[in-house]
């Protein structure tokens, strides 16, 4: 796993149009995170923090009614309860900016242990050196110790 990145700005959220309250679109926070991290070029949401309505954000990037793929970024509605989620964390990816041109700060935020971490229930381990020069070095050392063990064995 690459180290995660923050995707939202403090005061930014992501939820989903449609009626005036729940997850519409979205189905969960974790769902809304999980497309705000695929919307912007991650596959996978590490952590997401506070789910709460729109009105209580800022700036809330909206989804389509039917489509998570599709934002409306920026969105700031004062009347509509729609539900949205903040502080969250992506990997495996790399950031495409759909809302932002940049990332936003990636210090962890002061009410860290509010997030909702996500465990990962797979691993792959790598058994084969990514350094090539690695396996050659190996190769010479065990050639050199042959080669002097041959040269004792023959002097004896």
């Amino acid at each position: 796993m690459a180290v995660p990145v923050r995707i939202t700005a403090q005061g930014e959220a992501y939820g989903s149009h449609g009626a005036c309250e729940g997850w519409n679109s979205c189905g969960s926070a974790q769902g809304c995170a999980l497309a705000a991290c695929q919307v912007n070029g991650f596959n996978e949401v590490v952590s997401y923090g506070d789910a709460l309505p729109c009105t209580s954000f800022s700036n809330c990037n909206l989804f389509d009614t039917t489509n998570t793929s599709t934002v409306s970024c920026g969105y700031v509605n004062t009347n509509c309860a729609v539900m949205g989620v903040t502080d969250i964390w992506c990997d495996n990816g790399s950031w495409t900016g759909k809302c932002d041109v940049t990332l936003p700060n990636q210090s962890s935020p002061s009410g860290h242990g509010n997030r909702n971490k996500l465990t990962l229930t797979t691993f792959s381990v790598n058994t084969t050196s990514e350094i090539p020069e690695f396996g050659v070095i190996a190769a010479g050392v065990a050639l050199i110790g042959t080669l002097a063990i041959f040269i004792v064995r023959r002097r004896n």
